[in-house]
C-alpha cells in the first residue's frame, strides 16, 4: 500500500481527514459588518454593554 502513496502525503495527526472547526471568533473576524458592530459594542462603557 505504501508504494501507492507519496510519503509526504502521510499525516499522523489526523489533519488530513478532518477540517478544523470554524469558531465564533473566526466568523466574527471574517465579516466586516460583524466586526463593525463588535467594535461599536466594545467602545461602550460597562453599563451600556449589559
Amino acid at each position: 500500500m505504501l508504494s501507492f502513496t507519496d510519503l509526504e502525503d502521510i499525516c499522523e495527526d489526523g489533519s488530513d481527514i478532518a477540517t478544523p472547526p470554524t469558531t465564533a471568533f473566526d466568523k466574527l473576524f471574517n465579516d466586516k459588518e460583524n466586526m463593525r458592530l463588535w467594535n461599536k459594542f466594545c467602545s461602550r462603557d460597562e453599563t451600556e454593554q449589559r
